[in-house]
């Protein structure tokens, strides 16, 4: 949400990642993905990848991240499209 504090967040996982995916949900009050991308760039050394729907940012990290586990921060709405996104044989329950 472009509303959000999103900087802090970014800084406080920037220990963990090797890679980020800057998804814009179909939100209105939403942070386009290029702008979100931009601003990891700006703090993070590693690849920042964006995507247009949360289907191909999901599709994108599976494939970065190979067998990596996979952090996702948003809404619990987003939340919700993500797991739908994700392919059944990936779901490790």
């Amino acid at each position: 949400m472009s509303d959000k504090d999103y900087t802090s967040i970014i800084h406080e996982l920037i220990p963990y990642a090797q890679n980020f995916v800057a998804i814009a949900p179909n939100m209105p009050r939403a942070l386009p993905a290029d702008e979100l991308a931009t601003s990891i760039s700006e703090i993070f050394e590693g690849e920042v990848y964006k995507s247009n729907s949360i289907a191909d940012g999901v599709s994108k990290a599976l494939a970065i991240a190979e067998n990596s586990p996979i952090c996702c921060v948003g809404s619990l709405y987003v939340l919700v499209d993500v797991y739908k996104s994700i392919p059944k044989e990936k779901i490790h329950e």
